[in-house]
């Protein structure tokens, strides 16, 4: 009997709990932007999207590919009070905002099989290629611009290098990481394995009124809190994480 109580007090903290998050989550839901919305097919089965965000003056023809983090959906670049897809948009440039696979309004993963799965590979040879693809076509441009953020520039790099960059006119990379000296000396590769147990996404809107006021000095290896306000950094991480794939993870 008292472990039938206690296993139905545990459900009904995880379901209070679940609905908190899900309200804090709601409360700072991002409006998208977008124009139109277009799907790149990869070569393994996976469909992308790729948001549409079309100036009302056209002032640069080269169509400009906007790719997120690692972890993180092309909302990142929907958030807070300026954000870049606006800008860019209000600069004149042909803006297009990629969700890579199993995130933002991108293909989900499939229970159970290796699908539920990816690494950084899939990124640099199926996800931007296909992306990239599809963009020319869509447009009928020759070459695309792009501005990767963070993970996303260490996918792009590659991509770029290869045969000279084809198709690729620019690129522009946003704290693309050179070398991860600094991570390996303070988090382990043991350590890091255990993300995959945790929703960041979980965590995230049930802290959310925390998120972006802490200064915690372990937070400063993942972001430097002086660059952006506690508005744009709560809705920008509340928005865009998602669920991180133990492939990638490793």
């Amino acid at each position: 009997m008292v472990l039938l109580q206690l296993l139905f007090w545990s459900l009904l903290s995880y379901a209070a709990l679940r609905g908190l998050a899900f309200l804090w989550g709601r409360l700072s839901a991002v409006e998208h932007q977008r124009t139109a919305m277009v799907f790149a097919d990869t070569d393994d089965g996976w469909r992308l999207a790729l948001s549409h965000h079309r100036p009302e003056e056209l002032r640069n023809p080269t169509p400009l590919l906007l790719v997120p983090p690692l972890g993180f959906s092309a909302a990142i670049f929907e958030s807070g009070e300026h954000p870049w897809a606006r800008a860019f948009v209000a600069a004149g440039r042909d803006t297009w905002l990629l969700d890579p696979r199993g995130r933002g309004f991108s293909s989900r993963p499939r229970l159970g099989g290796r699908r539920r799965s990816w690494s950084l590979d899939d990124y640099v040879e199926l996800d931007l290629p296909a992306a990239l693809r599809t963009l020319r076509a869509t447009t009928g441009a020759k070459q695309v611009d792009i501005v990767a953020f963070g993970g996303g520039a260490l996918c792009a790099y590659p991509v770029v290098a290869r045969d000279g960059g084809e198709g690729v006119r620019a690129l522009v990379s946003i704290a693309g990481a050179a070398n991860f000296t600094r991570q390996q000396e303070r988090i382990s590769p043991r350590a890091l394995s255990l993300l995959r147990w945790i929703s960041p996404v979980f965590l995230l809107r049930l802290f959310a009124p925390l998120v972006g006021r802490l200064e915690l000095p372990w937070l400063r290896d993942f972001a430097v809190l002086d660059n952006a306000e506690a508005t744009t950094y709560r809705r920008a991480l509340l928005n865009a994480v998602s669920e991180p794939a133990p492939r990638e993870l490793a």
